[in-house]
């Protein structure tokens, strides 16, 4: 297996993952309970992904990656008391980064070199890291904008970097 496309797929799952950690913290309780374990999952198997070898779950990951997907049709048929408020831009693209592992996982399946698997070197993991970590980034952090967690986190309180209120100390701290 191509360290390269293990080190992507592993990507494209952390970013999933948090876009679905993200569309829960501000979604109906079953549809937050859901997102949440399939965004923890994600997070998880991403992890392992990187730190392995081989492809963790290989078997089970293109079923598995869809299931996101799933749960985002069942909120919007019913499961959530307000599918509107889900985050569209954001949930698409977790369903296309789910995708694009579940395609990916299977491909890799199929076309399983019959030789053993070395532990990548240098370059070729760390290139791949880096180029769809930036990839990633700038497709992840928009998405992440749309959600109610991104909208707290960019218009909230602690959000702007304009000058701070100034303190005002009691007379005994004040400079003589």
């Amino acid at each position: 297996m191509s360290t390269a496309f293990r080190v992507q797929l592993a990507i494209a799952a952390l970013g999933a993952g948090l876009l679905h950690l993200a569309v829960a913290a501000g979604a109906d309780l079953p549809v937050a309970i859901a997102f949440a374990a399939c965004g923890a999952a994600e997070l998880v198997w991403a992890g392992f992904a990187i730190a392995r070898v081989s492809l963790p779950l290989a078997r089970a990951v293109p079923p598995l990656a869809l299931v996101p997907i799933g749960v985002w049709l069942i909120a919007l048929l019913g499961l959530s008391r307000s599918p509107g408020t889900l985050p569209f831009p954001a949930l698409a693209l977790a369903a296309l980064l789910d995708l694009a592992v579940a395609i990916g996982a299977a491909v890799l399946l199929r076309h399983r070199p019959a030789s053993r698997v070395r532990p990548a070197h240098g370059g070729s993991f760390t290139v791949p890291l880096v180029i769809g970590a930036f990839a990633m980034s700038a497709l992840v952090l928009p998405a992440l904008g749309t959600t109610s967690a991104g909208m707290a986190a960019s218009h909230g309180p602690h959000a702007t970097h304009g000058p701070s209120e100034r303190l005002e100390l009691p007379a005994s701290h004040s400079d003589q």
